[in-house]
């Protein structure tokens, strides 16, 4: 029988109890930045948590190793282990709880990389508070200074980080569309640009101005020079869209419907196409450009202007929320590739890895412009839509939304075809001949067109194209103060939410419609340089 000697059971005693506090450190450390940076971060919202994330983290850790506790011999190692738990915890708490919880609702992308790039400065600022406190003489006499100087490096970096983000917040569309109308540029990227934000605040029928003077080369008082020439509609077989596009929910699996980013009116039918969506079995949702994820997205329950650039649109918004309220699964499917035709190959091969998963998937897409081509581009290019039919072998059902309408022959003869202020109505099958700039899409790309009425002008003459959906709003501004972005917020979401209508007010303009889903909700004003306050003298209001 073998006896340890107590020499050798003292030892290994003495061993443990050296390990002892290196566990202790790590699980303190793990709590306090774990509790602390929550109960911080709490405080705020959006990405003003980021922010305060990038200050609060590194603080406590570097509060920590001012403490004799946390100045032993390979303390730092205890550090950087118990930033990384911190860190594990954070993401799993996002991913399975809540995705705004720490830092806010931070693109999918970009995730990682705030998570790195603050673990580097709390590790950095724990060794200069580890240097600083255990040297001796005028480095140790100066060591609170230190500490201050490290504080107010961090508060400096959290304000630059923060300003650095350019959200498409109420003000920054007022001052990015009023520096793109005083430039008077001619350049069509700047223009589209332009078109997008006036669409995205209220001004459809200026987007659309806008619009036209790229296609007619800069002129905004001509309409486009194309070739199109009046055709026979009597051929046309137009149908009423809820009945025509409920029989093709029922028997399609894979349906992309594309909008121009500049037509409010493409997204308010989309969000209407919804319901029977669900009906029909579809329970799954993607969307074009994207910067969240949809699990983050369904959590919050609503979205932010970090959602995605698009969605600063009210209506788009209301695609998303509807999304949510039907319990779909939202998708994003955005490429990080530059290059356009690469661009296209990677947005099928994220949607087709959605059909890998679930076999028996059905799916709508919501595109824009041409992705939702199926049939290859004049010089033989497959887009979103061809590659994804290629991926999965599920021929997609492809929907074009009529646009800018009124300055296009062809496209101005099918909206006559309408009743005044009707709903949209679906063009089943496309008829051959159509030779507007916008029909002139490759042949046999697109299975159906919905047609709609033509946009009106004013911010006092807007219009819902389903309005039993809606409340008017009617308002007028009685301030002194343009432009300015009026819009409707839901209540109680949180200050950095997508509104739920808004109309910016140009010089004079007084009078002003919203068209808002129920009662509650609270009207916000915003100019040039942020959020006005005191509008009890300033809005009278008229609910119908």
């Amino acid at each position: 029988m073998n006896v340890t000697p107590a020499s050798e059971s003292l030892e290994h005693d003495d061993k443990m109890t050296q390990h002892l506090p290196w566990i202790s450190q790590l699980l303190f450390l793990f709590l306090v930045q774990t509790t602390g940076s929550f109960a911080f971060t709490s405080l705020v919202s959006g990405l003003t948590r980021t922010a305060v994330f990038l200050v609060v983290l590194p603080l406590i850790t570097t509060l920590l190793c001012t403490t004799d506790y946390f100045r032993m011999k390979g303390s730092i190692f205890t550090v950087v282990g118990g930033t990384f738990a911190t860190f594990g915890s954070i993401h799993v708490l996002r991913m399975y709880v809540d995705a705004g919880w720490f830092v806010g609702p931070l693109p999918r992308d970009d995730v990682l990389t705030v998570y790195a790039a603050i673990t580097i400065i709390t590790v950095l600022s724990a060794g200069g508070a580890f240097v600083v406190f255990s040297s001796s003489g005028v480095i140790r006499k100066s060591r609170w200074f230190v500490v201050g100087a490290m504080t107010f490096s961090l508060i400096g970096l959290a304000v630059v980080a923060r300003q650095s983000v350019q959200e498409l917040s109420p003000s920054n569309l007022l001052r990015t569309i009023v520096r793109l109308e005083q430039s008077e540029t001619k350049d069509p990227g700047a223009m589209q640009e332009l078109s997008t934000m006036l669409a995205i605040c209220g001004r459809e029928a200026d987007a659309e101005l806008v619009f036209r003077s790229i296609v007619s080369g800069g002129d905004r008082t001509t309409g486009s020079a194309d070739s199109s020439h009046p055709m026979d509609t009597s051929r046309f077989q137009m149908l009423p869209w809820r009945e025509a596009f409920s029989e093709i929910a029922k028997r399609e699996r894979l349906i992309v419907i594309m909008e121009a980013h500049n037509a409010p009116k493409h997204r308010q039918w989309i969000e209407q196409t919804l319901s029977i969506l669900q009906s029909a079995g579809f329970r799954d949702y993607a969307a074009e450009a994207l910067s969240e994820s949809g699990r983050s997205l369904k959590q919050r329950g609503y979205p932010v202007p970090l959602t995605g650039f698009y969605v600063s649109d009210p209506h788009f918004g209301h695609v998303l929320r509807t999304a949510i309220d039907l319990d779909f699964d939202l998708h994003t499917y955005e490429a990080s590739g530059s290059d356009f035709y690469q661009r296209e190959y990677e947005q099928a091969a994220n949607l087709a890895k959605l059909f890998s998963a679930n076999p028996k998937l059905k799916l709508v897409v919501h595109a824009g412009y041409g992705h939702v081509f199926k049939t290859p581009d004049d010089t033989g290019q497959k887009l979103m839509a061809g590659h994804l039919w290629e991926m999965t072998g599920i021929e997609p059902y492809c929907i074009w939304q009529t646009y800018h309408s009124s300055e296009e022959v062809q496209a101005r003869q099918l909206a006559e075809l309408l009743e005044e202020s009707s709903e949209p109505m679906m063009l089943v099958p496309v008829p051959n001949g159509l030779s507007d700039p916008q029909f002139q899409f490759p042949p046999g790309a697109i299975d159906a067109i919905v047609v709609h009425p033509f946009s009106v002008g004013g911010p006092s003459q807007r219009v819902h194209r389903f309005p039993t959906s809606r409340l008017r709003v009617a308002g007028t501004w009685n301030g002194s103060e343009w432009p300015v972005l009026i819009g409707a917020f839901k209540k109680p979401e949180s200050q950095d939410s997508i509104a739920l209508d808004q109309v910016m007010l140009r010089d004079g303009e007084k009078d002003f419609v919203l068209w808002v889903p129920s009662d509650e909700y609270e009207i916000r004003v915003f100019g040039m340089n942020g959020r006005l306050l005191s509008l009890q003298d300033y809005i009278s209001l008229n609910s119908r």
